[in-house]
């Protein structure tokens, strides 16, 4: 169930990913945010999204970096990318989100 909620928030079900089984691991993503990429390893085990960590960011402090200290544990907790963007950092919870939802792709092979 929680595999199905991710690629749904995904909006995978089309792609026929939901029925797809993640494969464990550590995976290492990015997504563009405001001032540059922002490099994330995402853990998956036994189908489901265990840890998020933040390599790499340059966003701006006290704004974006906000959204990158809070967005993994809400990720985690949710398992699901559809979580609400942190107020003024829109571009470095987008960045955060891709870079995860490209995780959730390596993850179930495609």
């Amino acid at each position: 169930m929680r595999i199905k909620a991710v690629l749904l928030a995904m909006g995978l079900v089309s792609c026929g990913l939901a029925q797809a089984a993640l494969t464990s691991g550590t995976y290492v993503t990015e997504g563009k945010g405001n001032n540059g990429h922002v490099v994330v390893e995402t853990t998956i085990e036994n189908g489901a999204i265990t840890k998020i960590r933040v390599l790499k960011n340059s966003e701006t402090p006290m704004i974006g970096e906000t959204a990158i200290k809070l967005l993994p544990t809400k990720i985690v907790d949710r398992q699901s990318l559809d979580i609400d963007k942190v107020a003024g950092a829109t571009n470095s919870s987008n960045a955060l989100r891709t870079a995860d939802g490209e995780a959730l792709k390596k993850a179930a092979g495609s």
